[in-house]
């Protein structure tokens, strides 16, 4: 999993975990950007310094504290946030958290004024429309900020947006057995962290003008009433990603590939499958889309609106 901040200096300051449209928090200065941040003692990071840039990426497996190191930014910059002993790592009683921005001030929490405002979105946001629901909005201009300046320096990759490891660990061997490597023409698989989060990431890569390809379940097993948070997941991909862009894989990757249907090992199961496979034996909807992938717009300078 990939978690990603940026280090914003825009003249509000919202709330974290704030509800769409609210505008609220003291004026920041611009050039106050968090140059050093230095954690001691805050849940499982006993003692850390992170020198970041304007976006940074915390990539690591899960339980390795990358949110932890969020949390510690939260506490430091969100003046609402409530440190507690449950924070402080076991065994230790004193919790430091502070960091010292590029005009040379230290902040702590409590004592964070002047510092750069921070954005917030709590896991209960990210299947709905934080964005677009904020469009206009200090929110909004934030993450949008954000996508920008990943953007900036880079050219902008095709993208095939997956809903599980399995489909990830797939994709790439599908694009070898075809007789193309995806790194090599610039197409990124991303797994979205669940088939809710597909509607969000395919709206960022839109606004993005960043070519993308969306595949997940349909979860609609023939001889059985579909479930109506189905058809409404479902449908919301399809009207968000559009049809075009969209493969669907009925009723889910296991059916499609062949695989006899089980949570354990799925990423391994796949990986055995198709690892070796010939073009001939490739499943018909993965094979759609890497050809739709391929298919996509050359790579270009990135747009963002």
């Amino acid at each position: 999993m990939t978690l990603v901040w940026r280090a914003v200096g825009e003249s509000v300051r919202p709330s974290m975990g704030v509800e769409p449209g609210t505008e609220v928090g003291a004026v920041a200065r611009r050039d106050s950007l968090l140059e050093e941040i230095r954690v001691v003692n805050f849940r499982s990071a006993r003692r850390l310094v992170l020198r970041p840039g304007r976006v940074c990426a915390f990539i690591g497996e899960p339980g390795a504290g990358k949110s932890n190191v969020l949390f510690a930014l939260r506490a430091l910059l969100d003046p609402s946030f409530d440190l507690s002993t449950a924070d402080a790592t076991f065994g230790e009683r004193e919790i430091s958290i502070q960091a010292t921005l590029t005009d040379g001030r230290t902040i702590s929490p409590g004592g964070s004024d002047g510092g750069p405002p921070v954005v917030h979105f709590p896991a209960a946001r990210r299947g709905g429309d934080p964005v677009a629901a904020t469009a206009g909005s200090s929110v909004a201009e934030a993450v949008h900020g954000l996508v920008r300046d990943a953007l900036a320096a880079t050219p902008a990759p095709r993208v095939a947006l997956v809903r599980g490891l399995e489909a990830k660990i797939a994709l790439p061997f599908v694009f070898r057995a075809l007789g193309h490597d995806a790194d090599r023409e610039q197409i990124s698989i991303v797994e979205c962290g669940g088939k809710t989060n597909l509607p969000l990431f395919a709206e960022i890569c839109r606004r993005a003008r960043v070519p993308y390809v969306v595949v997940h379940d349909s979860d609609l097993r023939p001889g059985r009433t579909p479930a109506d948070a189905e058809l409404r997941t479902n449908a919301r991909i399809r009207r968000k990603a559009g049809a075009r862009r969209t493969i669907v894989l009925e009723p889910d990757f296991e059916a499609v590939v062949g695989m006899r249907r089980s949570k354990d090992r799925k990423p391994e199961r796949a990986w055995r499958y198709l690892a070796h496979a010939d073009p001939d034996e490739l499943p018909a909807p993965l094979v759609r889309a890497v050809r739709l992938a391929l298919a996509s717009a050359l790579p270009r300078r990135a747009a963002y609106s």
